[in-house]
This record gives C-alpha cells, sequence and structure tokens, in this order.
C-alpha cells in the first residue's frame, strides 16, 4: 500500500541571503537573493550592472578573449577553496551525464607563472597576470597565454566565486621559468545552444615529487551577449543543487545549523569521538585512520546513531539466533532497490539525509503539522524506480522505523510496531495538507 504525499508549502519570505548572512563579503552585502520556495538565487541588479560594464571595458581590447566564471567551492577564513570532495565531484559527473548534455572530454598540461602587473586596460589598478604554456596530452600542440582576472565577486554564503577573466595568446618564450605545473582531465559538459559550459576538473599539482589531486567545479558562460545573465543563473543553480544533492537551495550556515541540530537531537547521548590526530573515521568500526578519512565532528551529520548492517553469521541462523532470541526481537521488513536514509523534520523544514554528509533540503516549512523533531528511517527510490512506475512525484521513500518522535528518541524503545505506527502518522499528516500544483511531491510506502 502506498500513499501519495505532497510536500507542504515553504514558508513565504522573498529573503535575501545577506540579510541571513553579514560580513560575509569583503564587498558590503552579497548582491543575491533567494525566491520565497528557496528552489533558486539570483543576481541582484546591482551585481548584473557590475558585470556588464566590466565586460564591456575589457572587450573594447579586441585581443581579449573575455570570459565569465562561477567556481564551486567554500570558504575558510575569507580564503576561497576551489575544490569539491570526489564523492561529491563523480555523483555530479554522473547526474550531469544522465541528463543528456553534450560531453567533451580532453587533458593537458598547464605550466604558469604568476606575477602582479598594471591592468592593461586600467592603468590606475594593479592586477594579476598569468603566463601559461599549455599542452595538450592527446595531439602534442601547445599554446601560449596570458590570462588576467580583473575582477570577481564572493557569493560566501554559497561558496561560489565569480570571476571575469580575459585570455589572450602570446609568443612562445625561449626562457620560461614556471612556478607550478598542474595536470588536467577535464569532462565538459555544453548546455543552453552551446551558450554555456559546465567543466568537472580533476586536477593533479606535480611539485617535484609530490603530487597532489583536487577536483574542482566551474560554469562558464560561452556567450556574452545582451541578457545573458538570467539563464546563466540558472545553470548555476542547477549545478549547485545537483552538486550538494538537494532540492533547495541551502547556505553553509543552514547545513551548518540542520547538523548540530541533527547531532543534539539524536546523538547528545553518544560521547564525542577521540581526539587522536589520527582517529575520526566515517568507518565507524575503525579505531585509527589516515587523516584523509578524518571527518569533523562539528561539519557532518554522527554517524553513529544508526544501526550499520553486517553480513549473516552462523551464530545467527541458529535456535536463540534471529529465532528465539531471549533477548532481542527481529522482524521482516520490505526491502526496495533504494538508498537508506533518514527524513527529519526540523524547525526549518523537512530534510532527506544520510550521515555523515548526504544532506538534501526538500522542504522549506511543515504547514501547521506538530512533527518536529521526528526522524523517519527509510530507502529512497530512484528516478528511475520512479519513471518505471509511471508516477508523478519528485521523490519516493519506503519508510521501515521511527528514531525520534517529537523532539524525544524514547520512542526506539517501543516495539517496532508501535514505531511504524508513529511513521504511519507522518505519512497521513502530511498527505492532509493542500499542496499548490508544481510543488514536489513524495511517495510514502
Amino acid at each position: 500500500m502506498s500513499t501519495v504525499i505532497r510536500l507542504p508549502s515553504p514558508i513565504k519570505s522573498n529573503r535575501n541571503i545577506n540579510n541571513r548572512n553579514r560580513n560575509t563579503n569583503n564587498r558590503n552585502d552579497e548582491k543575491i537573493t533567494r525566491d520565497a520556495r528557496n528552489i533558486q538565487f539570483t543576481f541582484n541588479q546591482s551585481l548584473i550592472n557590475d558585470i556588464y560594464s566590466t565586460i564591456a571595458l575589457y572587450n573594447s581590447d579586441q585581443n581579449n578573449k573575455v570570459e565569465l566564471e562561477a567556481r564551486l567551492g567554500y570558504f575558510t577564513n575569507n580564503r576561497f577553496n576551489s575544490s569539491v570532495n570526489t564523492r561529491s565531484f563523480f555523483g555530479l559527473l554522473n547526474k550531469l551525464r544522465n541528463k543528456g548534455y553534450t560531453l567533451v572530454e580532453s587533458s593537458d598540461t598547464v605550466k604558469s607563472y604568476r606575477e602582479e602587473v598594471t591592468d592593461p586596460v586600467n592603468p590606475n589598478k594593479r592586477t594579476w597576470v598569468t603566463t601559461r604554456q599549455i599542452i595538450d596530452d592527446t595531439t602534442d600542440n601547445v599554446i601560449w597565454e596570458q590570462k588576467v582576472k580583473p575582477w570577481n565577486y564572493d557569493i560566501k554564503s554559497l561558496g561560489i566565486r565569480l570571476a571575469i577573466a580575459t585570455e589572450r595568446p602570446i609568443n612562445p618564450l625561449e626562457s620560461f621559468h614556471s612556478q607550478s605545473t598542474r595536470s588536467r582531465h577535464r569532462y565538459s559538459f555544453h548546455v543552453s545552444s552551446n551558450r554555456i559550459r559546465i567543466d568537472l576538473t580533476e586536477v593533479r599539482m606535480m611539485d617535484g615529487n609530490k603530487n597532489t589531486s583536487t577536483y574542482e567545479v566551474e560554469v562558464e558562460a560561452l556567450s556574452l551577449s545582451q541578457n545573458f545573465i538570467p539563464n546563466y543563473v540558472k545553470v548555476i543553480n542547477m549545478v549547485y543543487r545537483e552538486l550538494h544533492g538537494t532540492k533547495l537551495i541551502y547556505t553553509f550556515q543552514e547545513r551548518e545549523q540542520f547538523i548540530n541540530y541533527f547531532n543534539t537531537l539524536l546523538a547528545s547521548n553518544i560521547p564525542p569521538r577521540r581526539t587522536d590526530s589520527n582517529y575520526g573515521c566515517n568507518d565507524p568500526s575503525k579505531i585509527l585512520c589516515p587523516a584523509e578519512e578524518r571527518v569533523d565532528d562539528n561539519n557532518v551529520l554522527e554517524n553513529r546513531v544508526l544501526v550499520h548492517a553486517r553480513n549473516l553469521k552462523n551464530k545467527d541462523i541458529v535456535w536463540g539466533g534471529l529465532v528465539g532470541n531471549s533477548k532481542t526481537a527481529y522482524r521482516v521488513t520490505h526491502k526496495a532497490d533504494g538508498l537508506r536514509k533518514l527524513m527529519v523534520f526540523a524547525p526549518n523544514g523537512i530534510w532527506i539525509v544520510m550521515p555523515p554528509n548526504e544532506i538534501m533540503w526538500i522542504a522549506s516549512g511543515i504547514g501547521n503539522i506538530d512533527l518536529v523533531g521526528t526522524v523517519i528511517e527509510g530507502e529512497l527510490l530512484s528516478e528511475n524506480d520512479i519513471k518505471n512506475f509511471n508516477l508523478n512525484t519528485a521523490l519516493w521513500m519506503l519508510f521501515f522505523d521511527c528514531l525520534a518522535w517529537k523532539g524525544s528518541t524514547s520512542i526506539q524503545n517501543n516495539t517496532h510496531t508501535q514505531r511504524m505506527n508513529a511513521a504511519q502518522i507522518v505519512s497521513d499528516a502530511i498527505n492532509a495538507i493542500e499542496i499548490p500544483e508544481g510543488h514536489n511531491r513524495l511517495i510514502v510506502t
């Protein structure tokens, strides 16, 4: 038996992100606004004017190729880091492939030298120019160019840096001492009639005997014709949502607030992790682990709140194991070919998550229903499953347990039947809410 649930209407407030995140940009307030449903953000007119005027200024030099790019990453102490984690990178890559966009792969090696000079267009300004030798790894073709980034704008609340850059070809240099060498493998997706390109790049920095790999995501406007910005921003929104695995746009501050709420609700009785420099793995079975596997308790969902699956053992399939156990009772539940997830009813809406770092915001309000502090465990079915069953829904989830009820985890002491009754109450409560057409819908089984 399946129940169709329409997600409640988000809180209707046309919120400017800078009202929630003061002092997050060197330039006064952030010049973007989220819509009432938090599905997308737009550039404010002052930011649009800045972009158009800067493009016009640097387009006046016919030797320049002017481009606008948006890099997605994060900020630490006002410093931008353009890298994303491996899981998010390849997750985004697969999602873009499934959308059927035109894909072009390329590999090259870039040797570069960076120095501060007088801006070639604005002599009253100092800027950084990067001289680059780019060697195509397939054809061995060599390109020499100079790249200048005279303008950038940081959207720190979302971890996005906008930049206008100019590129101009130069003659080969006889003597060139590079400061850095980068090996790049790039996946380029052409969207919006080839007017916009999404670049996913695996970068290897080669420094002597030490190689380090990072993953970068960039959205570049290939056509800077009049009124290109609205469509460009829509693509940035899409990439942001897919990269972070969310239906609604959330800021890094909102993400951190939700993590704190989740960990306080479910993990308040769990002792803190050891503070050893080599401790804190995603894998809770490990006591010690390499530094690259450590997790920061303040930035991830606590995964020790879940009972982790294990293989059956001989002791499980004898009397007193799964059957005839005097201490623990087991029940059989339905199993779908989905992904294990938790549905969390937080003060600011409904989230579907999986520790340590999968966080999807699906509704920015829960209407008048009294479910804040409730956590349901289940399986989230795939988009292919939804298509195969010809369902008119954005999400499909199979419930199989309740971990918290209205702010209390004491429900975990109840029988599984009682916990499933609570899950049914959740289904019925949400289903009773009238939702305007066009909002996300969720099927709960």
